[in-house]
């Protein structure tokens, strides 16, 4: 069962400690490091909720390309997932941008090509998940 970390004009974080899983949904512009500041403390406490091998659902169909500061934060919270142990990661994302910008922190925090899929749906991405 997910419950709620934190949900706010920007992100909202969830976990469900049974399917060992964290929940992110990027919501609008992020205007600046600042404007999410409470990011990395948030994704910390769903990191204290899971255990080493744990998937990851992030649906990006709300979101916008962030800030290059706000870019940076959400490349810092990858870094932290990966040595938190990541297992799977699931991305939902319909736009060509956000595909590129998933694509470039992918790339750039080394996350391996069959640990991360992108999907149209969340109903498909949890499949995967599940799997």
């Amino acid at each position: 069962m997910k419950e709620e970390v934190a949900n706010n004009e920007y992100y909202e974080f969830s976990v469900d400690a049974q399917k060992n899983r964290i929940y992110l949904t990027i919501k609008g512009y992020w205007p600046s490091a600042e404007a999410i500041a409470d990011y990395i403390p948030d994704l910390k406490k769903c990191i204290s909720r899971i255990r080493p091998g744990y998937t990851s659902l992030v649906d990006m169909t709300q979101g916008k390309i962030p800030n290059k500061d706000a870019f940076a934060v959400l490349m810092r919270g990858r870094e932290l997932t990966l040595q938190a142990g990541l297992g799977k990661q699931a991305q939902i994302v319909t736009e060509v941008l956000e595909k590129m910008a998933s694509d470039r922190i992918n790339k750039e925090t080394g996350l391996e090509k069959e640990k991360v899929r992108k999907f149209n749906t969340i109903e498909d991405a949890e499949r995967w998940l599940d799997a």
